[in-house]
């Protein structure tokens, strides 16, 4: 293939992938996927060839561009349907000015005022 990748590990990993990526989003190192996919492997690919865990790896990085590995060991799911990759993302507005220091002392005036003319304190005995 174009992308150095070969294609039945290009298979292999779409397949892997696809069959058991709401698990795989849980792992976060290398060495957790790799015991993840000899453990699992014949219940997912029992027709397919074996190819050595490290070109499926390759295919999964470079081919399907759905992972990339931080430092040699560390997992980033690069998928978009990954939940992991939605988190803390607050929605901005940039329409929303924000109060400057005399609007929010004005309504703090405002506030009390308005408190005082509702509840008058009992100064008659």
């Amino acid at each position: 293939m174009h992308n150095g990748c070969e294609t039945g590990a290009c298979s292999l990993a779409r397949i892997f992938y696809q069959t058991q990526c709401r698990l795989l989003w849980r792992l976060k190192h290398r060495a957790e996927l790799t015991a993840f996919y000899h453990a699992t492997y014949d219940s997912w690919a029992p027709d397919l060839s074996p190819r050595s865990f490290a070109q499926v790896l390759y295919a999964l990085v470079n081919d399907g561009r759905i992972l990339r590995i931080n430092k040699g060991r560390f997992l980033v799911w690069t998928d978009p349907d990954c939940p992991h990759n939605n988190t803390n993302k607050k929605p901005t507005n940039t329409n929303k000015k924000k109060k400057t220091k005399t609007q929010t002392q004005t309504q703090t005036q405002t506030q009390t005022q308005t408190q005082t003319q509702t509840h008058p304190t009992n100064t008659s005995t």
